[in-house]
């Protein structure tokens, strides 16, 4: 007999009505992975709030509202369903069950306090061929996001670094604003773990 497959009807639904769901459940758990495989935006975890629920739909039709960003290497990328990897989260939490909390939002606060530092050294190699320099800028930077588990931010700066380091990538305008877009979807969906 064949498994029932109950995300298989929104499978099958229109992106645009995909687009728009999404999902709660009371843990992180692999239906959370099957939600987002069949096209949700997002996996909240219950216990949220209406104010919780409105940010975090904010930021997702703020993603929609600029539709193709362009990655560091000038090629549309596939957005990726939430801007913060929840498995980075929680395992900062796990790392002490009685001080996780109080730990990452300490992390997270460093995050956010460094991150207007960290784009202003970006911004400055914009037109600039001073690869090197770029380089090291923005693996600061992506090494930050990925402690935070902002995984769309880390990606395109390891797309950046990754070109700065053949020397084949000169930083611009319209690429660091990209950066920068992304840098403020991640800190705001952090804003849910302060």
């Amino acid at each position: 007999s064949k498994k029932h497959n109950s995300w298989e009807p929104l499978e099958n639904l229109n992106e645009a009505a995909r687009s728009q769901s999404i999902v709660s459940a009371v843990q992180w758990h692999p239906n959370g992975q099957m939600a987002l495989a069949s096209g949700m935006d997002e996996f909240m975890t219950k216990p949220f709030d209406v104010a919780q629920l409105e940010k975090r739909l904010g930021v997702i039709l703020a993603d929609k509202a600029r539709p193709g960003l362009v990655a560091a290497t000038s090629t549309k990328t596939k957005a990726l369903p939430s801007p913060i990897d929840e498995e980075v989260i929680q395992g900062i939490l796990a790392i002490n069950p009685e001080a996780g909390a109080s730990v990452l939002k300490k992390v997270i606060a460093s995050f956010k306090e460094q991150l207007p530092t960290h784009l202003s050294n970006i911004r400055e190699c914009i037109d600039r061929n001073e690869a090197e320099i770029l380089r090291q800028r923005v693996h600061a930077l992506k090494s930050m996001s990925g402690n935070v588990g902002a995984s769309k931010l880390t990606k395109a700066l390891g797309d950046i670094e990754t070109g700065a380091a053949t020397g084949r990538f000169i930083l611009s305008e319209e690429e660091f604003d990209d950066i920068e877009e992304l840098a403020r979807h991640a800190a705001a969906a952090l804003e849910r773990w302060q």
